[in-house]
């Protein structure tokens, strides 16, 4: 439904409410004519608020799809579906029902929620939309997120998919149950906001954002429910368009331009966050029409402001209630009273006044553009305000407020102006005024010279805190805590200092320094970084925009790409990652060829190129990593032979960096003779620094990284002892790392690391039952970090290695039914990612390696050869692919032919 519709349908609408119902028949032949689209739209909404059910709580299909007279009861309880055996119905909508499922081929217990098409309903619309949820739900995989399990089509083809059984209340009523304070529920609605995050990472708005889609658990574990009416933020349609026709959505819920049909975008999930958090904290909706009126809903939503939160609870308090009792017609409507609990810990206005009812109202602001530009922002606001911070959130403005009326009163205020201007003209024009001025800017003069000397000051302490303080700070043990409080004291400053001196280059660029600084700091969440970055981004936008385009300012844009890079990388998202590596190397290429003497592009050009190298590791290209590793080897030792002394800008790393780089680019192509010359340079150079430098955990970390490289090169070369020694040596600096700094998740994802590589080499030695330990500890720290952190793809492809790692040392010991479980979450997993058709050799691999092993462990079973062979299919097929796109890794050369004889043999078998 476009805007001009929607005009059209509100306004006939509003009219047939105030018609009798008697009379509504002639009242539409005549106001809708021969257009029965309007006709059938206008009756679909008058008979959608005269229901008996209520309307704000029903599922957003109900009333919309629902046919009686085809949805036939035909699934019962006893039957089998796929794996699953129904015990009973959970609930049922317009296109499908859900029921309740367990486990029926015995491989393990398990309670699921089984969807499926209704008979009759299986139309070619309703189908693409249940076809469209199951693939939004196969690409979420959050631990806020309900998963999806399992999917198919029952004999006579009607659709379904197995999901996450979730036994909990709704987030409104665990809140309420548990009394939970202010604080608790802030918490709780971040873990809601982080979920939504996620969602929109993967290119996902919800749609209906409500409490009966936000389940807790006993235990206090969160899920986010019903995908149902979820919209794809990509080019793809599945059909649908999506600007006509009726909306589906949950209307106190839904933002304005929900109702009116318009184009959606996140924020209109950011809307449906504020009135959830407003019902979460107050106990009533912001629009207490207390009438199912479908007008008058929609008018309240688009029109009316809501109560400020504090206001609403001190009506609460107090009793006081503005609902209409009688819907427009004269019947009897539901109340929609507050549900506060009279012993809610939240019965306090003051807890909300000011920061929190400012946040939250930003959140519902009617126009989209005014809301927070992402859930992110939301959530970080809430953030701050528990951490006792400014909020971004301001009330209105005299100027907003001013240039609203303006636009409501253009005739009036435009002949206003011209009065109020002949008035200050006659009296400019005398000479008393004239001496005011000038006594007015003299004090003017004083007043921005003061202001001035204070920016001045706080800049040089901002500058301080980020250049001096934090960098001395940066590599001594448990430092963390310390460097994140001076960034962020050092950005707000700034921040502010930004706001008031717009055209001050200088200013601004010391700004987007601090915001990149913050935003690398190793605790901080991908959504927290992001928003730095996003904020760097305008403001080197802006000022490219006011017309400078110096060096430094491209220098500046590079190094921004390369933190979304970083942040692209660890999300996943491989094409990014290129995109913004390429960009960057263009920029710090062109800019070292303008300055090529210059150290501080000089340092720009090796840091973007080494990126680079690791890019091309990540694509399995590598000879490139070789020469790119050649091309930036002179400018490193350069960078290290002439740096002045208190200048420090980790350039005594770069050499050995480098050569590690270049090493492990020759061990991947099988040049190992050459890779462990590399590795030996390499480890020589870091042990060097470390005798200057013996608190630089860093350089610890560096000579543990390249002794697992040169350990695997020389192993390679038959050298076992060599191999288990540097192997040994890497584990006990990670560990050593690890227990000096127990906040910093990338030493404890090192110490993993080193565990699960260890894991693997006592594996390749035939050595499970010293490997399964390893892999045990590895992956519950994989875990815990994907807990912590789930939009970290790594963390999570990590998981899945170690998952088939241990499938395949199940596999060996004849644990045949633990091997099959372990192996096909991690190939869910690798499904799920698009692991296939990656550009990542290294993702495609590992998928590869498990479809084998999978395929080995269904072979085993005896009942499953037919789907071995599909396993058995889908590796041959990713290795030759591997092998066809020239990335295919030395140690790997003969898996394509391996994969290819399996899949032959158990073939002419079956």
């Amino acid at each position: 439904m476009t805007p001009e519709r929607w005009k059209q349908v509100k306004s006939v609408l509003e009219q047939a409410i105030e018609v009798p119902t008697a009379a509504r028949a002639n009242f539409l032949d005549e106001a809708c004519g021969d257009n029965t689209e309007l006709r059938r739209e206008i009756e679909s909404l008058l008979d959608y608020s005269e229901t008996e059910n209520d309307l704000l709580e029903n599922n957003a299909f109900s009333e919309i799809f629902e046919n009686s007279a085809t949805a036939k009861k035909a699934i019962l309880p006893g039957m089998q579906i796929g794996n699953y055996k129904i015990a009973g119905e959970l609930g049922a909508g317009g296109m499908g029902a859900v029921y309740l499922a367990t486990r029926a081929d015995g491989a393990f217990e398990q309670r699921a929620a089984l969807k499926i098409v209704k008979r009759g309903m299986d139309s070619e619309a309703v189908l693409r939309r249940f076809f469209r949820e199951r693939r939004i739900l196969a690409a979420l995989n959050h631990p806020n997120i309900a998963r999806l399990l399992d999917g198919g089509s029952t004999p006579d083809g009607l659709p379904y998919f197995v999901m996450e059984y979730v036994e909990g209340e709704t987030v409104t009523e665990y809140a309420e149950r548990k009394n939970l304070s202010l604080a608790e529920r802030l918490e709780l609605f971040r873990e809601i906001c982080a979920a939504v995050s996620f969602a929109h990472a993967n290119l996902v708005i919800h749609r209906d954002l409500k409490p009966s889609n936000i389940l807790v658990t006993e235990d206090g574990s969160l899920k986010l429910l019903d995908f149902g009416i979820a919209k794809l933020l990509t080019n793809e349609t599945d059909g649908e368009t999506s600007t006509q026709g009726m909306q589906i959505f949950t209307p106190e819920y839904a933002s304005p331009e929900q109702v009116r049909g318009e184009k959606l975008t996140t924020s209109t999930d950011i809307y449906s966050l504020g009135g959830l958090l407003y019902e979460l904290l107050t106990g009533s909706r912001p629009y207490q029409t207390g009438s199912r009126n479908i007008g008058e809903i929609i008018r309240a939503v688009c029109e009316t402001e809501p109560k400020p939160p504090s206001a609403a609870i001190w009506d609460s308090r107090f009793g006081i209630s503005d609902l209409k009792e009688t819907s427009s017609n004269g019947k009897k409507t539901a109340s929609n009273e507050p549900k506060t609990n009279p012993k809610s810990r939240i019965s306090n206005p003051k807890l909300l006044r000011g920061d929190l009812d400012n946040v939250i109202l930003k959140a519902l602001r009617k126009e989209s553009e005014r809301r927070y530009s992402s859930v992110e922002q939301f959530s970080e606001d809430v953030r701050r305000y528990l951490d006792g911070l400014p909020v971004l959130a301001s009330k209105d403005t005299w100027r907003y407020r001013a240039a609203k009326f303006a636009r409501r009163n253009r005739r009036s205020v435009a002949f206003s102006a011209l009065i109020f201007l002949a008035i200050i003209g006659g009296i400019a024009g005398t000479s008393w005024q004239a001496v005011r001025a000038e006594r007015e800017r003299d004090i003017a003069r004083l007043e921005r010279d003061r202001a001035e000397r204070r920016s001045a000051e706080l800049r040089k302490m901002s500058n301080s805190l980020v250049n001096e303080i934090e960098r001395a700070i940066r590599d001594l043990p448990g430092s963390l805590p310390a460097r994140k409080i001076l960034l962020t004291r050092a950005a707000e400053q700034l921040d502010t200092l930004a706001a008031e001196s717009d055209n001050n280059t200088d200013l601004q660029l010391e700004l987007i320094w601090a915001y990149q600084n913050l935003g690398d700091l190793q605790d901080m969440k991908l959504s927290e970084r992001k928003i730095l970055h996003d904020k760097a981004l305008a403001l080197t936008e802006k000022v490219f925009a006011a017309g400078t385009a110096e060096a430094k300012l491209r220098d500046r844009l590079a190094m921004l790409y390369l933190d979304m890079l970083v942040v692209s990388r660890q999300r996943g998202d491989v094409d990014f990652t290129v995109e913004y590596n390429q960009k960057s190397v263009a920029i710090v290429d062109g800019i070292l060829r303008e300055a090529p003497t210059e150290p501080e592009y000089q340092d720009s050009f090796w840091t973007a190129n080494y990126h680079y190298a690791l890019t091309l590791q990540q694509l399995g290209r590598a000879s490139e990593v070789v020469e790119t590793g050649r091309k930036i080897l002179p400018v490193a030792e350069e960078l290290y032979r002439t740096e002045p002394p208190g200048t420090d800008k980790y350039n005594f790393m770069k050499p050995h960096l480098t050569h590690t780089a270049i090493g492990y680019g020759l061990s991947y192509t099988g040049d190992y003779r050459a890779a462990v010359i590399e590795f030996q340079t390499a480890l020589e150079q870091c042990r060097a620094e470390q005798v200057k430098r013996p608190d630089q955990d860093i350089l610890r970390r560096n000579e543990a990284n390249i002794l697992h490289q040169y350990a695997l090169a020389v192993e390679e070369l038959g050298d076992s002892k060599t191999a288990l020694s540097h192997a040994q040596t890497a584990l006990s600096i990670f560990e050593k790392l690890a227990a000096a700094n127990p906040t910093n998740r990338d030493f404890q994802l090192a110490r993993a690391n080193a565990e699960h590589f260890h894991a693997q080499r006592s594996m390749r030695q035939n050595q499970s039952q010293n490997a399964l330990p390893r892999l045990r500890r590895a992956l519950a720290v994989y875990e815990k970090l994907i807990a912590d952190d789930a939009e970290r793809i790594q963390y999570q492809i990590l998981a899945a290695r170690a998952k088939s790692d241990l499938g395949g040392i199940m596999l060996k010991s004849g644990q045949t039914a633990e091997a099959i479980r372990l192996l096909r979450e991690a190939a869910g997993f690798y499904e799920a990612n698009g692991a296939a058709k990656t550009k990542d050799a290294h993702l495609k691999r590992y998928f590869a390696e498990t479809c084998m092993l999978l395929g080995e462990a269904l072979e085993q079973s005896a009942a499953n050869s037919a789907e071995a062979v599909n396993f058995y299919r889908r590796s041959s097929e990713i290795w030759q692919d591997l092998q066809a796109q020239g990335t295919l890794k030395h140690t790997d050369l003969s898996k394509p032919g391996d994969a290819a004889r399996r899949l032959r043999e158990l073939e002419s078998r079956i």
